[in-house]
């Protein structure tokens, strides 16, 4: 199979579930086929089985995965051909703007076994309802960890030479863009990754498909944005397409933690003989970034089962979690 990228079009994030899909819908492809059906119906399987029979034939792919469940597909994209199959349904429902000129429904219900799935209701209706409680705790730990980070980062800011990443970033796109100019640009998006039920996620493989050289800032605080969009105007108005994968919706310190790690195999071409001595910082770093998780989870846990609890019962649980986790120096 011919896997041009993985990528995501939806997160989970403190605010809920944030979408990226309508972008199928503005880039008014020759072909979007819109799937409805209910869980459990093939969209996914479906969706794999045409995408392995197109790239056998030559055809490139970018399959975009659930942010759910990575192992399964939401839609997937056959730049070539533009032509695009999507799961149409919540929470990223999908309707057409241009209705068989650019986008059509394809209905899977049509092969639902009604009879065989009335036999199993309560089971279906019991699993349903605890699937979607499951994702309201999941956006109130999300919630709660953003304002953790929130506070963790206007720290950190306060100690950052933002003039002097200024400069750095200026080097950069000085240097790689040389020369550069025409009309402006245009930019796609869409996530490396997100939180998900197996963990944080990131296709770092993606990267090393699309670009064939990499910068890694190493920022475990969630810092770079600024940068990060610097160099996308610049990138734009040399007139070079760019594809910008927000982060400020995802846990940005353990999104970033876990892009550092994967990074670890472009440290020799990054830091040539230095390159175990970095990768060594960065696990420290990273192990701290996880001791830190776990203490912060931890507070908040016990406050939020305990809502009756004054402030100065909350100040002295936080020391006493503090020591135990051995940052009260």
């Amino acid at each position: 199979m011919k896997d041009l990228a993985h990528l995501f079009l939806g997160a989970n994030s403190s605010e809920g579930f944030y979408s990226l899909y309508d972008q199928l819908l503005t880039a008014r492809l020759d072909d979007l086929l819109i799937l409805k059906g209910g869980p459990g119906c093939g969209k996914s399987s479906f969706m794999r089985r045409v995408a392995e029979a197109l790239t056998e034939a030559g055809e490139e792919a970018v399959f975009i995965h659930c942010s759910g469940d990575p192992a399964s597909l939401d839609g997937v994209i056959f730049p070539a051909l533009r032509t695009a199959m999507v799961d149409g349904t919540s929470p990223h429902i999908l309707e057409p703007v241009y209705a068989v000129a650019c986008e059509r429904y394809v209905d899977l219900t049509r092969f639902y076994d009604v009879e065989g799935v009335k036999t199993r209701r309560e089971e279906i209706i019991l699993g349903t309802d605890t699937y979607r409680a499951a994702y309201r705790d999941a956006y109130r730990a999300l919630r709660a960890a953003s304002a953790v980070e929130v506070q963790r980062r206007a720290e950190a800011s306060a100690a950052m030479d933002f003039d002097r990443l200024a400069r750095r970033i200026d080097g950069i796109a000085r240097r790689e863009l040389r020369g550069k100019s025409g009309r402006r640009g245009s930019v796609q998006r869409a996530f490396l990754g997100g939180t998900t039920h197996r963990g944080v996620i990131c296709r770092f493989d993606t990267v090393d498909a699309l670009c064939p050289r990499v910068y890694a800032l190493c920022d475990s605080y969630g810092l770079g944005a600024q940068a990060l969009e610097t160099l996308c105007d610049a990138a734009l108005q040399a007139g070079e397409n760019v594809l910008l994968c927000p982060d400020r919706y995802d846990l940005s310190e353990i999104h970033s933690n876990g892009l550092e790690l994967l990074m670890t195999n472009t440290y020799p071409t990054i830091f040539g003989a230095q390159a175990s001595k970095a990768v060594k910082s960065e696990v420290c770093d990273s192990l701290q970034g996880i001791l830190d998780g776990c203490l912060y989870d931890e507070f908040q846990r016990k406050v939020y089962s305990n809502p009756t609890m004054t402030a100065e019962q909350i100040r002295d649980l936080f020391y006493d979690l503090c020591v135990e986790y051995g940052k009260d120096e």
